[in-house]
């Protein structure tokens, strides 16, 4: 990862359907998976009930890394394991940020 990419703060629902409509379905596919990373400022669902879809929808083989609250980081490992999906991202609780050095 040479540290380039976009970074998406807070991910409600139909957040994927508003890039789409902005975008069109061909760019915004490019610019999610583009996405870098992901920070969700806390867990109520306006701010991450949209991120499942997120991530399905990216189709870059890197993974995404998503930063954000616990519980957020256990739902969507709920989702993906119930899924049968591999899951394609890395989750990091917020306060580890400091340990990365880097968002």
């Amino acid at each position: 990862d040479d540290g380039s990419g976009h970074i998406l703060f807070d991910c409600g629902e139909g957040t994927y359907g508003q890039l789409v409509r902005m975008f069109g379905l061909t760019k915004a596919i490019e610019v999610v998976s583009q996405l870098s990373a992901v920070w969700i400022s806390h867990h109520h669902l306006d701010h991450h009930g949209g991120l499942s879809r997120l991530v399905e929808e990216r189709v870059k083989k890197t993974k995404l890394r998503i930063w954000g609250p616990k519980n957020v980081g256990k739902a969507l490992d709920e989702y993906f394991s119930n899924s049968g999906k591999e899951k394609p991202y890395s989750f990091y609780h917020c306060a580890e940020i400091s340990k990365h050095g880097k968002f």
